[in-house]
């Protein structure tokens, strides 16, 4: 049974904003898959906003090459123009979320949902030589199928259909973003070059296929592992995970403002 999730209140002294998120979206990131996970943090104090709309289509974008470049370009200004000081990052947004910090000092505070590993973009259930001449399954029921097998029927039915019509209208994205990971530097060697001030919560689902299994090294940051989970926390357990992502942040706030705190020194006063 799920415990209550306790108020969340940074307090007075700290401005709205920074408890106020950005989500940076992973590869196939429907809007319906993260609306119960949000209404919850919302409830606890924690508003998260979206770049979507912000993201040219990806059909008219002259410069395919330059793509991720284009949402990690309109992520930052983002970020900038409304004073975010937390992200929240999913799937391959975690990887590009590394980039974003060094280009962000305001953000101290950071979330990282099931960073992927880069070959498993190659093995996602796509290979038709590999599937059952009785399969009938879809394309994206069958990348998606493996990364989701906790979730009811019920669950994965409308999970499924989201998908299905993003995939229809978003497929050459997605091939896209998918050839980024595979090409691009691992989540590994990529947090090794992350900046050393940030406070990082990893979330990570052991039985996800596109787990990273190697260890993975910050000085600030916490690893909690959902043991039953799999690629998509967000849809099948929203409740568990935005008790873990709002305690957590809480934490990471009231951390920060002690820091803050014991870094101002008082000036003695010298009477003549």
């Amino acid at each position: 049974m799920i415990e209550p999730i306790p108020r969340f209140s940074a307090g007075p002294e700290i401005h709205a904003s920074e408890h106020t998120a950005l989500w940076i979206p992973g590869i196939q990131d429907a809007v319906g898959d993260r609306e119960q996970l949000c209404d919850l943090l919302d409830k606890e104090g924690i508003h998260v906003d979206h770049p979507d709309v912000h993201y040219q289509e990806f059909k008219t974008f002259n410069k395919k090459a330059d793509w991720m470049h284009h949402k990690t370009e309109q992520e930052v200004a983002l970020i900038n123009e409304q004073s975010h000081t937390i992200l929240i990052a999913t799937s391959f947004g975690t990887h590009r979320t590394i980039e974003i910090l060094q280009q962000c000092p305001r953000v101290q505070t950071v979330v990282l949902l099931n960073p992927p590993k880069n070959e498993m973009s190659k093995n996602n259930g796509n290979d038709n030589e590999a599937k059952s001449t009785e399969d009938t399954s879809t394309p994206a029921e069958s990348m998606l199928r493996p990364l989701a097998l906790e979730m009811s029927d019920a669950t994965f039915g409308s999970f499924l259909e989201r998908h299905e019509q993003a995939y229809e209208h978003e497929r050459h994205r997605m091939k896209t973003e998918l050839r980024g990971l595979r090409e691009g530097p691992t989540f590994a060697n990529l947090l090794r070059k992350c900046r050393q001030d940030v406070q990082i919560l990893l979330v990570k689902a052991p039985l996800d296929p596109w787990n990273i299994e190697e260890e993975l090294h910050h000085p600030n940051m916490r690893t909690e592992t959902m043991e039953t989970a799999f690629h998509y926390p967000h849809v099948s357990q929203p409740e568990r995970l935005a008790k873990i992502i709002s305690t957590w942040i809480k934490g990471s706030l009231q951390s920060n403002r002690s820091a803050v705190a014991s870094s101002v020194v008082p000036t003695e006063l010298s009477v003549t």
